[in-house]
């Protein structure tokens, strides 16, 4: 298919292919290089690399060497000055090699319609991954991606009706308040509380931890190794089977909702967008909710987790009797130096940036689980640190229960 599709584009003239012909070869070389690298190019790792918001681009490129942009530069230019020169209007290339890229991408449409796509402008990326699986390698590939970038699914969070089976009644809520933090990329062998002794990355949860207020478990696995899928398989029904439960049952928001709770969703991760719309849509089944992207008018959340803090104090301090609490951390997110303060650089003067981003959060945690504490009743704790591997804390006492994973 690319065989077919670089002359198609190499026929249109020198005006429009010095643009097109390059915008194919780069992402060829890209497509080429994630499939040396990691073997296999996967619909979700092409959802994870549009997915990378602003600020996240930005730190990653920043922590490269300056040379490469410019050198990624020069290539560019290169390329359009070197196709200007090569390429002429070409009629009779262009209508063969044009019918026949037109014939596969056709077929792949029709086969698109035939798993009842509505076709919209917010499902243009459904739409693209299915003709992704008719069109093959770079070609498929670079569809899909201009469909996520084409892309604007912010699905409405329109409340169910259709209960999960495994739902068999309604209790009492035991707990008054369940705070439920999810924080990210945070790999449990680099945990002090799992047994890392290189740095001290977590010396807040180890303490709890010899106090014996916390227990380590350690045979468990994060259920997915990105967020998209990982965050709604948290608090919903959705799994790999059964997709369709995630905008077709109650979530566990609705469900707490349904028991009496006040339901609050404080996040300085975004949610829209084709990656990060599934926990963003869960997210708007709270009664309350702010993120970097909703709701942010005053309360001034950023991708800094600290940003957080002010919000989750208001909202700790809410007078109604029970309360349900998703909070959801930045974490250790590349890139690592972004993560961390000066604290932590002074704390591990020795360690990398990532363990002192660990250390970090491990602050971030202490003040939030601080800010509990001061209110009358002390809550259920669930506190999920995901991605890659995953285990889990859990700690149960007379007055207070932690749950933490990592992965």
């Amino acid at each position: 298919m690319l065989s077919l599709l670089m002359p198609f584009l190499a026929s249109l003239g020198c005006f429009l292919s010095p643009i097109f012909v390059p915008i194919l070869l780069l992402f060829a070389l890209f497509d080429f290089y994630l499939a040396y690298k990691y073997g296999l190019v996967t619909r979700s790792m092409l959802q994870a690399i549009m997915g990378t918001n602003t600020h996240q681009a930005i730190s990653m490129v920043s922590s490269v060497s300056i040379l490469l942009p410019v050198v990624l530069l020069l290539v560019i230019v290169g390329m359009i000055v070197l196709t200007w020169k090569s390429v002429r209007f070409r009629p009779v290339l262009f209508l063969v090699t044009g019918a026949l890229v037109i014939v596969p991408m056709h077929a792949a449409l029709k086969h698109s319609r035939a798993h009842e796509l509505q076709f919209r402008s917010i499902q243009s990326a459904e739409i693209t991954s299915y003709m992704r699986i008719y069109l093959p390698g770079v070609v498929g590939d670079f569809v899909y991606m201009i469909g996520l970038g084409l892309s604007n699914d912010n699905r409405p969070a329109v409340p169910h009706t259709r209960t999960d089976p495994a739902i068999t009644g309604k209790a009492a809520g035991k707990r008054r308040n369940i705070v439920l933090v999810v924080g990210e990329s945070a790999f449990a062998d680099r945990h002090t509380t799992y047994g890392y002794t290189a740095q001290n990355t977590t010396p807040i949860m180890k303490a709890m931890a010899d106090k014996g207020d916390l227990c380590v478990i350690h045979q468990a696995h994060s259920s997915a190794n990105m967020t998209r899928a990982a965050v709604p398989m948290l608090v919903s029904f959705y799994d790999p089977d059964h997709q369709e439960k995630l905008y077709g049952e109650k979530n566990l928001i609705e469900l707490a909702r349904d028991n009496g709770y006040r339901t609050f969703w404080i996040a300085s991760q975004p949610g829209r967008g084709e990656y990060a719309r599934t926990f963003g849509y869960l997210s708007e089944f709270s009664d309350y909710v702010t993120r970097q992207d909703y709701n942010n008018a005053t309360n001034h959340v950023t991708w800094r987790d600290e940003s957080l803090l002010p919000v989750i104090k208001e909202k700790f301090a809410d007078p109604v009797s029970q309360k349900f609490f998703v909070i959801h951390l930045m974490g250790s997110h590349e890139s690592y130096s972004d993560d961390r303060t000066e604290e932590d650089i002074k704390a591990l003067p020795d360690a990398d940036p990532y363990d002192q981003s660990l250390h970090r959060t491990d602050r971030i945690l202490q003040q939030i689980i601080a800010m509990a504490d001061r209110e009358r009743n002390r809550p259920l704790w669930a506190a999920l640190i995901m991605r890659p591997a995953c285990a889990v804390y859990s700690r149960v006492s007379s007055s207070m229960a932690t749950v933490r994973g990592a992965g």
